[in-house]
């Protein structure tokens, strides 16, 4: 989770305009300082088993949510007129999707 916050902490407003304006991004630090942030709150939560309290320190320092965080990566514009992906992009959607979609074992 921590990898995926530091890559969303790159997002630009044409990126998702939306998701953007609904996030705190444009108004908080994370971004210019993602890594050391993103590092941050890891360490905060290692102490922490609830997948959803961890979540929760993410979305507070971002506003955005993991599956929001899908969104943008899923349905943003990540190659902003280039021709590969410096960051976000289908790729990290997968990831961050991988824990959105149901519990396919139906035997755990």
């Amino acid at each position: 989770m921590s990898f995926l916050y530091r890559e969303i902490g790159a997002m630009v407003r044409s990126n998702h305009p939306t998701l953007y304006d609904d996030s705190r991004l444009g108004e908080s630090s994370f971004p210019a300082n993602r890594k050391e942030r993103a590092r941050e709150i890891y360490c905060n939560s290692l102490a922490i088993s609830n997948p959803d309290m961890i979540a929760d320190l993410y979305w507070q320092e971002t506003g955005l949510t993991l599956a929001q965080v899908y969104e943008v990566f899923d349905k943003g514009d990540w190659l902003l007129g280039r021709h590969q992906y410096s960051y976000g992009g289908p790729k990290w959607a997968a990831i961050a999707g991988a824990d959105l979609t149901p519990d396919l074992c139906t035997t755990c």
